[in-house]
């Protein structure tokens, strides 16, 4: 609702006014207009970018005690009008989730939202490993992951979502019910902030 948007705009300004923006704000439109496709450029009231978990945490906390209706932006290259944008409701960008790192068994990587896929490549390719990603470099990760996986390693590999391991809090034995949701769903069962690759 638009009182509800309003509420959450207000208190998330309040609760972080380094990471809250609204329209007459120079990064609201470059964050509104960073998407793959023009489709995507829909007017939220105000976006919001968190700079960890624990602030998406109280962010959604704060949208679900308003009411408001809003969407997450990972890559932006999501080209279904209101997946990863919203018109005037509260748009959450992950672009600062850029984290990607190989984990303690140095086969895994740890890869955050806020990336597109030639980060991904380009991170593993001096360590000889490979991730079965987008077809186009500059797909986002999530996008991709959570809503669709096809790859030119699909033949031999599968989807992408097959390969992810663990998407933080959610695995096979913690939350198996939300980890197989989460894996082709879109952006319907949650906010992801770090796969396991």
């Amino acid at each position: 609702s638009k009182d509800g948007t309003d509420c959450a705009c207000v208190l998330l300004k309040r609760f972080s006014k380094d990471s809250l923006f609204m329209d007459d704000d120079t990064q609201y439109m470059d964050e509104r207009t960073a998407y793959w496709s023009a489709t995507d450029w829909l007017s939220p009231r105000c976006i919001f970018i968190p700079d960890g978990a624990g602030d998406v945490a109280k962010g959604v906390a704060v949208l679900r005690e308003c009411g408001a209706e809003f969407a997450v932006k990972g890559g932006g290259h999501m080209p279904l009008s209101g997946t990863s944008s919203s018109d005037d409701g509260v748009l959450i960008s992950l672009k600062k989730f850029r984290q990607l790192v190989l984990c303690y068994d140095k086969n895994s990587p740890e890869v955050g939202p806020g990336l597109w896929w030639k980060h991904v490549y380009n991170y593993l390719l001096p360590h000889n490993r490979f991730a079965v990603g987008g077809r186009v470099a500059s797909v986002g990760v999530p996008g991709y992951l959570l809503g669709g996986c096809i790859s030119f390693l699909a033949s031999k590999w599968g989807f992408g979502m097959d390969h992810v391991e663990d998407i933080v809090r959610a695995s096979p034995t913690s939350h198996p019910e939300l980890f197989w949701a989460l894996k082709g769903g879109s952006s319907n069962f949650g906010i992801v902030t770090s796969f396991k690759l």
